[in-house]
């Protein structure tokens, strides 16, 4: 099921963006952690990859696609250039690290081996400072206990980040 929805995710990109522009789509989330509760939604990344007009005269901006469900509620695809992903990669972002680790994800097969290059030095991307890591994992708890610590998804939120801060501890 989670793959019929990133896969759908993925073909929404490539309506939206174009085949040629898009790296990919990645599950981020509950899923990943087995923090899901039954009702929980999809959420993916959708990496692009610029041509030269969005290179150098527009770049991308972070788009939220909106797709459907059954339940007539919807999921978040959240499409960024590959520069952001880079970016928060270095921030240590774990909502971007861990799109280096999902299972449930889709490759533009014109991009596979360019993908497959990031996942050969994933480790390295992933531990390339710590104290930023947990700057940011702290960041992100933070901000999840000010906004609503009662509201369910912002628990299994704190889920996600303290199995997090428990993996960086055991290294």
């Amino acid at each position: 099921m989670i793959m019929d929805r990133v896969r759908l995710h993925y073909e929404k990109a490539i309506e939206h963006y174009g085949k040629e522009n898009v790296l990919g789509v990645f599950l981020y989330g509950s899923q990943n952690y087995g923090c899901d509760l039954p009702n929980s939604d999809v959420d993916t990344k959708c990496i692009l990859v610029p041509d030269l007009y969005h290179l150098a005269i527009k770049p991308y901006e972070i788009k939220h696609l909106h797709i459907p469900r059954e339940d007539e509620e919807f999921e978040v695809c959240e499409c960024m250039p590959i520069q952001h992903m880079v970016s928060n990669w270095k921030k240590q972002n774990p909502n971007f690290l861990e799109i280096l680790y999902t299972e449930y994800y889709i490759i533009n097969q014109d991009y596979w081996y360019e993908w497959q290059d990031f996942l050969r030095i994933r480790e390295d991307i992933a531990h390339y400072d710590i104290n930023k890591g947990l700057k940011s994992i702290a960041g992100q708890a933070l901000h999840t206990l000010h906004e609503n610590p009662r509201d369910g998804k912002k628990v299994g939120n704190g889920m996600r980040l303290e199995y997090l801060l428990r993996t960086y501890k055991n290294g």
